[in-house]
């Protein structure tokens, strides 16, 4: 048993050393000495140039937004036009955009579209299980949105758009 290695002998040599003696202490490393780095002289701060010398950017002068797109319709009334052709949200303009000719014109067309899309829903499920019915009444949706589309498209670039016969109608309605 004098190959066998004693678990707290440190001294590499596997329990081999002569018995009394102390197992022998492992070397241990030191880091190189550490040589400090030259003295620099200290580097002068950099001085800001002038105010004088700076250029000044020009601002532009603050345009409204119906002067800057040449409609003389407001942002507000537009977004109040575009919201006509939401469904039932086109009781908003129709009451509280009462002084915007703008936006009363397409409200009123919008609220003739609710209420075809409304009667397009009761029609829509009384055809829906018939043959070809509910083709037709999708087709007919499809056709009411894209109109709807693009009546909030024209009411955001500020332009009166006119939808055959709806218009003539929105035209006899009266707030």
């Amino acid at each position: 048993m004098e190959n066998a290695q004693n678990p707290n002998d440190m001294s590499g040599q596997g329990g081999q050393g002569m018995p009394g003696n102390p197992p022998s202490e492992p070397a241990m490393m030191t880091p190189p000495p550490v040589t400090p780095a030259p003295e620099s002289a200290p580097m002068p701060e950099p001085t800001p140039a002038p105010a004088a010398e700076q250029p000044r950017a020009e601002v532009p002068p603050v345009v409204p937004m119906a002067a800057a797109t040449g409609t003389p319709h407001a942002g507000e009334r537009r977004v109040m036009a575009a919201m006509s052709y939401l469904g039932a949200l086109c009781l908003i303009p129709l009451l509280f955009a009462r002084d915007s000719e703008f936006a009363q014109y397409h409200a009123k067309q919008g609220l003739i579209l609710a209420i075809i899309g409304f009667a397009l829903k009761i029609v829509s499920d009384l055809l829906w299980n018939i043959p070809f019915g509910g083709a037709l009444s999708m087709i007919a949706g499809i056709a009411l949105l894209v109109v709807s589309i693009m009546g909030i498209v024209k009411a955001f670039n500020g332009e009166r758009f006119e939808i055959p016969h709806i218009s003539e109608w929105a035209k006899k309605v009266n707030f």
